[in-house]
């Protein structure tokens, strides 16, 4: 393995036990944490569908050269508003 996969396994096993353990030694901060990651993961899971569509139809919609025109080199300071 890579050293990046080797450091995000062990991140996801440190986290994982550390969930574990604060559920078994009743834990409260360890217990919150998991429940704001997943109340985020359910936010998250539920937004990303309708950007990837929105994304996806812009894509299809607006001509590569309109986005270009508007965000550009030569766009000037409306680029940025």
């Amino acid at each position: 393995m890579k050293r990046n996969n080797i450091i995000r396994t062990m991140g996801i096993s440190v986290y994982i036990a550390f969930i574990v353990f604060s559920f078994v030694v009743d834990f409260t901060p360890g217990k919150q944490i998991f429940k704001n990651f997943t109340a985020f993961s359910v936010d998250m899971l539920k937004v990303l569908p309708c950007a990837f569509i929105l994304i996806g139809l812009f894509e299809v919609w607006v001509k590569k050269e309109t986005v270009e025109k508007h965000f550009g080199k030569g766009c000037g300071i409306k680029g940025y508003v």
